[in-house]
Parts: C-alpha cells; structure tokens; sequence
C-alpha cells in the first residue's frame, strides 16, 4: 500500500488539488486572525468593525510575536529540516507525494515568517489606523501573489511530470 502512496503521481489526484484549495483560501481568508469581511467593514468606517479589528489585531500580533520569540528559533529549524529533507528525498528519488508536500510547505512557511516581520510593523503602528490598513493590505496582497505564484509552479510542475511520462 505504501508503495503505491509513494510512487503514485499526487499531482494527478483531485484531492492533492482539494487540499491545495482549502489550504490557500483559509491562508488567504485570515491575516493576523482577522477576517478579510471585518477588515474591510471596518475601513469602511464601521465603528464596532473597528474596534473588534483593532483589538483583535493587537491581542493576535502580541501572541504571534511572543510564540516566535519563545519557539522561533526552534520552529524554523524544525521547518526547514523537514522541508529539506522532503525535498531532497523527494526530488532525487522521484517520489511525488514529498514533491507535492514541498511545493504546498515552502509558500506556507514563507508567510509565516513574513507573518512575524509584518505583527511587529502592526504593533508600532498601534496609534495610526491609515498605516495599520496600508500594512494589512500590502501583506494581504503579497499572500495573495505567493499563492498565485506557488499555485502556477506547482502546476506547471504537474504538467511537466505529465508530459515527461510518455
């Protein structure tokens, strides 16, 4: 059974493309555990949007920058020593399903750590609302170029393994 899990085309499976759907549309619905809908009621000057948005947006920044500071280190090693090794094993030994975890992983943990760097710029900019939505946007925008970007790789990818076959 495993081996047929290991050398199977995950790339030809609707599923690996559900899960990658799922994946990205929940990255992208959420940014600093704020909802695209409430960000923008709020910058539409809904003032209870607004005050939930900058609560929020505090209380979630304080606790990303506080787990990384404790566990970032430690996490990162973590994330590339997996993602390495998926990559490596999965590349040199044509095993499709690491390629498929590598291609979904290596984004997903890029926003992560442009997550951190972006919650700090939130928390210096606590007093200035403009600055917060420019910064919650530009991240929103980035997110959203990495996902299409990472999305357009992988099938690319999946095509060129398709053609290759034959």
């Amino acid at each position: 059974m495993y081996e047929v899990i290991l050398t199977e085309n995950t790339f030809a499976n609707p599923w690996y493309w559900a899960v990658v759907i799922i994946a990205w549309v929940n990255l992208l619905q959420y940014s600093f555990g704020i909802s695209r809908e409430m960000f923008n009621a709020a910058r539409r000057g809904d003032v209870q949007a607004k005050q939930d948005t900058m609560a929020l947006l505090d209380v979630n920044s304080r606790i990303i920058i506080t787990d990384y500071t404790k566990l970032g280190s430690l996490l990162v090693l973590l994330t590339c020593f997996v993602l390495s090794s998926f990559a490596v094993i999965g590349f040199k030994n044509d095993v499709y399903t690491l390629q498929a975890v590598v291609f979904l992983g290596v984004p997903i943990a890029l926003i992560g750590i442009m997550g951190f760097a972006y919650s700090k710029k939130m928390i210096s900019y606590a007093d200035n609302w403009e600055r917060i939505c420019r910064t919650y946007t530009l991240f929103w925008f980035i997110k959203w170029a990495i996902a299409l970007i990472s999305i357009t790789i992988t099938m690319f990818w999946a095509v060129y393994i398709e053609v290759t076959a034959f």
